[in-house]
């Protein structure tokens, strides 16, 4: 009972926002914008980034993505909320990308994923998608209603092998609540599962960031160069960031449910999270 508490402990004081790292199906730039110098970018760049530098503090923007696309991008700062920016694409040299833009502690986040060629024309079909989505939620008459046809269209449109609503009890528990999974999946609805499976700190996050996903649980992180921040020698503060590098407890509690890869997205209820 002791070791228990101890590893619960541990879990739960983990420092989840300044993991040093991301996870590698994308890359990370920190950028000061006064300046629109690089402080921070992720080991990966090179790989997913043509022509990029040696990365180190100090180097230009558009010696990473090139003068148009730095160019571009600054231009949509100066002219539009990040709103109507996110998600944005850019071409840097033959690679085109889709970037996610914000701001956070002082310094401009660009996270940047390459796209695949098929992506494009299966964002046609998405727009369908969602628009049948929309129009059976709108016809849900009760919250149980509701909550079914939200699963059962989330999985249509994310191919997961299971999608379920998990609500928050006032104790600090959770339930399962509604679920759609493929049906040699052994059923989760209704059951309860402990507090200590998402501690405070990781419900602050989902309250904070809406949206999490890992694409594959079993990743190797990317870490950040350099370490630290070099304006102020402190961690990187990666609260909102897509890319942010999971807990590797969070890692290891999914392969033991034979979870390879998931999407979180919450739900709030007067700005308190309400479930996932």
């Amino acid at each position: 009972e002791h070791d228990l508490q101890t590893l619960l402990k541990n879990c739960a004081d983990e420092p989840i926002r300044i993991p040093g790292a991301i996870q590698p199906h994308g890359v990370l730039l920190t950028v000061e914008e006064a300046t629109w110098t690089v402080q921070q970018v992720s080991a990966n760049a090179q790989s997913l980034l043509a022509d990029a530098p040696v990365p180190r503090a100090g180097q230009s923007l558009s010696g990473w993505l090139g003068n148009e696309a730095s160019e571009r991008l600054r231009e949509r700062l100066l002219t539009e909320s990040l709103d109507e920016i996110n998600p944005m694409s850019l071409q840097i040299g033959d690679q085109k990308v889709d970037g996610l833009i914000h701001r956070h502690d002082g310094l401009l986040f660009i996270e940047l994923e390459p796209v695949q060629a098929e992506s494009r024309s299966a964002g046609l079909r998405l727009d369908q998608r969602l628009s049948r989505t929309l129009r059976r939620l709108q016809s849900a008459k009760t919250l149980s209603a509701l909550y079914e046809i939200s699963v059962t269209e989330i999985r249509a449109l994310t191919g997961y092998d299971r999608v379920l609503i998990y609500r928050f009890q006032e104790e600090g528990h959770g339930q399962v609540i509604a679920e759609s999974a493929t049906p040699e999946l052994d059923a989760y609805q209704g059951l309860f599962f402990p507090a200590s499976d998402i501690p405070e700190q990781a419900r602050e996050l989902y309250r904070l960031n809406w949206l999490r996903i890992i694409p594959d649980a079993a990743y190797i992180p990317v870490p950040m160069v350099p370490a630290l921040r070099p304006d102020t020698g402190q961690p990187l503060d990666m609260a909102y960031a897509v890319l942010r590098s999971v807990s590797p407890v969070h890692c290891q509690y999914m392969q033991n449910m034979g979870v390879r890869s998931s999407m979180s997205i919450s739900l709030l209820k007067d700005d308190r999270l309400w479930g996932l």
